[in-house]
């Protein structure tokens, strides 16, 4: 059967011929939605927002499509130009926004934020500084916010009228219950007593921070809790942050500790210290020594891995916890060194590569061989399906030449699909 499309009038046509000579024609919009979905999935993402614009019934199957297989997509930066012509997006288009990263230098007043409204009841994590509004939080913000599952506030620029203001005017609104909220984020050297209320309000949450926020506030978290607390963007001294750790989960603030910070792990007893920290469960593997080896971290589940120098060195270091590892994410991935991972982690169910470099053995341009890494991971007893999420171009010309994405023991998918 060969399928063929083209554009007619406001609608594409998809000529489907038979084993006859016999052809009809089937304008897409009138295929059922899962006809439609099974052809999605062989389209890049550029290809379904042209199709979108079609026709409004595509338009409307395409937006679901995307928002149920797509998580990645839907994230808008605002400066203040494009600030201006957000509130002129139609409801179809808002509809797609999930994510919103404000990037404005103008501080935003009551009466622009009540433009975006509409806009504000959809999406479902927001990333914006301090500095970026003055207004009373949750009247003029939160109150619209009503899907809201991530709320990620900077340091940049600092509050101006009080120094300990978290965003807005006052703290006030962290005496509230958010029921869709799920995680939040909060940096820097201010004291907030109303955080204490927030997590007994709100628990099992999802706490973004860094080690001076969590320092300055530690005397008011003994009696809270989280479900994860995740430190970033500081490069410390491992050893400054074990009695830190130990305390807060001694009192019960936190369940599992992922850790994106950056350490320079060059000496064997620094590293050992990594074991005194409790519930670890994500660490960031980054400017780590060759012959340097990981103690063992019986709650280490997932590694994210820097440069591929890392990854080349990251398998010996890591073999105190094959046995638990269960995700990798590389920046830079190696094809080979994920051979090797597939052969010696039992437990590893996904590996998320941002971009490959030394695109070797089971390379043939962009396509991967996917049929040799199924077998290389059938070698390994009792191991898990692993999923590997690569860039769309791969994806697609692997899944086109090869018309197979999914075997026994491992799967393809586009970074774009993976939630984390």
């Amino acid at each position: 059967m060969n399928v063929e499309c083209e554009q007619q009038g406001s609608v594409s046509q998809v000529t489907i011929t038979g084993p006859s000579n016999d052809t009809s024609q089937l304008s897409l919009a009138t295929l059922f939605v899962d006809c439609l979905e099974e052809l999605f999935v062989w389209l890049s993402c550029a290809d379904l927002f042209a199709l979108r614009r079609k026709c409004k019934r595509l338009k409307t199957t395409v937006d679901y499509y995307i928002k149920v297989n797509y998580p990645k997509i839907g994230k808008a930066k605002i400066n203040d130009q494009r600030f201006q012509r957000l509130h002129q997006m139609d409801g179809d288009s808002i509809g797609l926004i999930k994510d919103i990263s404000f990037k404005t230098e103008t501080i935003l007043d009551a009466s622009q934020l009540a433009k975006i409204k509409e806009i504000l009841g959809k999406v479902q994590r927001i990333i914006l500084d301090r500095s970026h509004i003055t207004a009373e939080f949750y009247d003029c913000f939160l109150k619209h916010c009503s899907n809201l599952r991530g709320l990620y506030i900077g340091d940049k620029g600092g509050a101006a009228a009080n120094a300990n203001v978290v965003i807005g005017t006052d703290n006030s609104w962290l005496l509230r219950e958010y029921p869709s909220l799920e995680s939040i984020q909060m940096y820097g050297a201010i004291e907030v007593p109303e955080l204490k209320t927030f997590f007994c309000l709100n628990p099992n949450m999802r706490f973004q921070t860094d080690v001076k926020f969590l320092e300055t506030n530690r005397h008011l978290l003994s009696d809270a809790q989280v479900d994860q607390l995740l430190m970033c963007y500081v490069i410390v001294d491992i050893g400054s942050i074990i009695d830190l750790f130990g305390e807060l989960y001694r009192h019960g603030f936190y369940k599992r500790l992922s850790i994106y910070a950056l350490f320079r792990l060059h000496v064997q007893n620094d590293i050992n210290q990594l074991a005194l920290i409790p519930a670890l469960h994500t660490l960031w593997f980054f400017d780590h020594d060759k012959g340097r080896i990981l103690p063992s971290m019986p709650h280490l589940k997932y590694v994210v891995i820097g440069l591929v120098d890392e990854s080349e060195v990251f398998e010996s270091c890591a073999k105190n916890n094959v046995g638990n590892i269960e995700r990798l994410r590389m920046l830079e991935g190696s094809i080979v060194k994920i051979a090797s991972f597939l052969r010696h982690f039992p437990k590893l169910k996904h590996i998320d590569v941002f971009r490959f470099v030394n695109r070797e053995t089971y390379f043939d341009g962009d396509v991967i061989d996917l049929q040799a890494l199924n077998k290389e991971r059938k070698k390994l007893e009792n191991a898990c399906k692993v999923t590997l999420y690569v860039q769309e171009d791969i994806y697609l010309a692997t899944k086109w030449a090869t018309m197979k994405t999914a075997f026994d023991s491992i799967e393809l998918k586009r970074s774009i699909e993976t939630q984390h």
